[in-house]
């Protein structure tokens, strides 16, 4: 099914029906959805727990369901691609709801530039990047953050025995071949 414009996030409401329209930011290419919806608003699940609780569905434009598929802890479309909870792990559906990358990571950011930082197990201190295929292409990055990819970089938390926002923090940025190419504290994601 192809649709002229832009997608949805809703939370489902108890019954089933879809409850509030996520539009703060649900768009394509517009960033994140709000996770949190009003009160009453809330589709709790057993089987979204580890997601927040909510049962997601994608609208159109029309407010109709976009494609089948109730997913827990669904993003917004990003690059392409955007974010659900499936078996206790995200993975990434495409613009059809079609899985595109199997859930394998317990943690998961945004695609940007074609690509997205993951993590397997949410204890470990690093990030990978994966490429749109869920091709490992950036491995173990980072002690502790990572942020998306913006004009071929990504800001990394490099060393933060302290924490990522402490003053001892070191940050960098890390190209598309892995290789640190900077070396701040606090760096930032570009925003030009």
């Amino acid at each position: 099914m192809r649709l002229a414009g832009a997608f949805v996030l809703a939370a489902l409401a108890a019954e089933g029906r879809p409850g509030w329209p996520r539009r703060e930011g649900a768009a394509l290419g517009l960033g994140e959805a709000r996770r949190r919806a009003p009160a009453g608003a809330r589709g709790p699940s057993d089987e979204c727990g580890g997601a927040g609780g909510d049962v997601f569905v994608y609208l159109d434009e029309r407010g109709e369901s976009a494609f089948d598929g109730r997913f827990c802890g669904a993003r917004a479309f990003s690059d392409g691609l955007a974010a659900v909870w499936r078996d206790r792990k995200y993975g990434f559906i495409d613009k059809s709801g079609t899985s595109a990358i199997p859930p394998l990571y317990e943690v998961v950011g945004d695609f940007s530039e074609g690509l997205a930082a993951v993590k397997l197990d949410g204890r470990e201190k690093s990030w990978s990047f994966i490429d749109k295929t869920g091709r490992i292409v950036i491995p173990a990055v980072g002690d502790g953050r990572a942020e998306k990819f913006e004009r071929g970089l990504a800001a990394i938390d490099i060393d933060s025995p302290n924490g990522y926002l402490a003053a001892s923090a070191v940050w960098g940025y890390v190209d598309r071949t892995g290789r640190i190419v900077a070396r701040f504290t606090r760096a930032r994601s570009f925003r030009w």
